[in-house]
């Protein structure tokens, strides 16, 4: 596979791409990357707008991420539906397939653009491992501000609700050791057996969690997005006010939640996020778009003006997974019936996306090789010598697509602890191989600060 040019840099490009709110139809957006689970063909794939048209051409910008014919030998995934990217490139994915029930990790190494080559996957926790914690039914994945990893897990008659966080704590590449996995939300929430929660996606502002919710029909109905936020420092955010109805009713909103999939933070607008659902008003299966934002900062999206909805369509054939923002103001959503990613742009500047020409395909599947098109992710491409978060006093930030002083002071740091981020414990001060020209080896040695700041002062 041809190496994907370091120049169109994922955190950086988006970053870079900040607009004002009112677009004019002259736009132009900055190229995406896009990881996209696949069910049917039991695969990820990469759609890349490479030369930044705004759609995916096929079959050149269509890859394989991973699958069945990787070099490490990792078993393919057979029903991946949970996946989230942090903003180094690490890809979590969860499989709910009674022969996986676990959760993947992959890495491009070697930024070739795909998780195919060794080293680059494994399973990270599956049944059996000495946390005793079940994944039978992973449902979301996201990362905090510090880059730890967290999964949601639907119940099912093997294994309960609850949100789990991941660690790596043995440096061994997975999460399979005692107290590896650990529960961060579960039976004071959820309950000690399976309940009227039917969790899915969860999306992090710093270390604050927004978990989507999609309970039943009758009953305690629990659908909407609760807040999650471990206020007591104990690793836990289920104590007494730590897990908090964020958006569960009407309210004086007017929008009531029903019930849907993905959430997703809106970068564009403080405290603002997207949720989906499907409704049967003005038609059955009426796919609706809403933006939480939290307007008062009580912290909730409850009170007048907080839901609005944004978008909504009753075409036939049309069903809405997955939902992710971008800095200039786009919105993608996947549609699973017709195995394509639509984009929505906010064309006249009124915050919604139902004027002439404000939707548009993004990527169609015109070759039909994509069997599936359900949560999909953006993937960055990010820079060495990109390693910490501008203005962040934090070592573990992670990426944030600018090169700048404190990604050198961060670096100088991190080579001198050996600091490692959470989750994968990857060393930050690792960037290449024992030689210097390969990639990063799990060593820190003097050919890691040179290769630093060798990108450093060339920009990458």
């Amino acid at each position: 596979m041809t190496p994907i040019a370091r120049t169109t840099v994922g955190a950086a490009s988006l970053a870079a791409a900040l607009v004002a709110p009112s677009l004019a139809p002259a736009q132009t957006w900055a190229p995406v990357r896009i990881i996209l689970t696949d069910r049917t063909y039991d695969t990820l794939w990469m759609v890349h707008d490479a030369n930044g048209n705004g759609v995916i051409d096929e079959p050149d910008e269509l890859v394989q991420f991973f699958g069945a014919a990787n070099a490490a030998g990792t078993p393919t995934c057979l029903n991946p539906n949970a996946l989230g990217v942090r903003n180094d490139g690490l890809v979590l994915a969860g499989d709910q397939d009674n022969a996986r029930r676990c959760v993947y990790l992959l890495r491009d190494l070697n930024g070739d653009g795909d998780a195919m080559d060794a080293g680059e996957s494994v399973i990270g926790v599956a049944p059996g491992n000495a946390s005793g914690i079940s994944f039978a039914f992973p449902t979301g994945v996201g990362f905090d501000a510090r880059g730890r990893g967290f999964v949601v897990n639907g119940g099912n008659t093997l294994g309960l609700d609850g949100v789990y966080r991941l660690e790596d704590l043995d440096h061994d590449g997975t999460w399979s050791q005692a107290g590896e996995a650990a529960e961060y939300a579960g039976v004071p929430v959820f309950g000690a057996v399976n309940g009227p929660f039917v969790p899915y996606e969860i999306c992090f502002v710093g270390n604050v969690g927004y978990m989507r919710d999609s309970g039943g029909t009758t009953g305690n109905i629990t659908r909407g997005v609760y807040r999650l936020e471990d206020l007591n420092a104990n690793d836990r955010a289920d104590d007494p006010g730590e897990f908090t109805p964020f958006w569960t009713t009407a309210g004086q909103s007017g929008v009531a939640p029903a019930a849907g999939f993905g959430v997703c933070v809106d970068p564009m607008r403080p405290r603002s996020f997207y949720v989906l659902q499907t409704v049967a008003i003005p038609s059955a299966g009426t796919d609706q778009l809403i933006r939480l934002t939290d307007v008062n900062g009580d912290g909730d999206a409850q009170d007048p003006g907080e839901a609005e909805l944004v978008y909504q369509t009753s075409e036939s054939g049309f069903t809405s997974i997955a939902v992710r923002a971008l800095p200039d103001g786009r919105v993608f959503v996947s549609d699973n019936s017709g195995t394509r990613i639509i984009v929505l742009r906010d064309l006249n500047g009124d915050g919604k996306f139902d004027g002439p020409a404000e939707r548009s395909n993004f990527f169609v599947n015109t070759g039909a090789r994509v069997g599936d098109c359900r949560v999909f992710a953006f993937w960055p491409v990010t820079c060495l010598a990109d390693v910490a978060t501008e203005g962040s006093s934090d070592l573990l930030s992670g990426p944030d697509g600018f090169i700048t002083g404190t990604d050198f002071d961060v670096y100088v740091q991190a080579f001198f602890t050996e600091a490692r981020r959470f989750c994968d414990a990857r060393l930050i001060a690792d960037v290449t191989d024992a030689p210097g020209t390969g990639p990063a080896d799990g060593f820190v040695t003097g050919a890691d600060f040179d290769r630093f700041i060798e990108s450093f002062f060339s920009g990458c």
